[in-house]
């Protein structure tokens, strides 16, 4: 939470960027021309889901998983 928080006020204070970028001057016009683009950027968010879910259930098949299953996690991420 602290690097997060930190990265935060990082850019808060150090970036070059203005308020007025929060503020929307253009019009909500619903289209369907950014889902491929969503549905693009979803799939490797679904690759690292899958791997950190598969990785917990060979649990069971390890010989020592207290061990191996948090360094396996650490390492893969």
């Amino acid at each position: 939470m602290a690097l997060i928080i930190g990265l935060i006020i990082a850019g808060f204070t150090i970036g070059t960027g203005s308020f007025e970028n929060f503020r929307n001057t253009a019009n909500f016009e619903f289209s369907f021309s950014g889902w491929k683009s969503i549905g693009l950027s979803l799939i490797f968010v679904m690759f690292a889901y899958s791997g950190w879910n598969s990785a917990t259930y060979i649990g069971s098949e390890i010989k020592n998983p207290r061990r191996v299953i948090p360094i396996s996690l650490l390492i893969s991420t």
